[in-house]
């Protein structure tokens, strides 16, 4: 799997808001300091559900920041 950190500013507000629209991260106050302000995400699963997944995940993102 591939992972990658999503700059939020909030990870702990984030991370619910996130997952109430369906898309599973990780709080990056997990993995250190310097992570503490945003969200990890995992790359991976069957190739057929990627485009889905990462419209889930870009409306999530957007609604986040259309949102501060």
């Amino acid at each position: 799997a591939f992972y990658a950190l999503i700059e939020t500013g909030d990870c702990d507000r984030s991370f619910d808001f996130f997952l109430e629209r369906n898309v599973a991260t990780c709080p990056g106050t997990k993995f250190g300091a310097a992570a503490s302000t945003a969200l990890r995400i995992s790359i991976a699963g069957k190739a057929e559900n990627l485009d889905k997944d990462f419209e889930l995940l870009q409306n999530a993102y957007l609604d986040w920041t259309n949102r501060l």
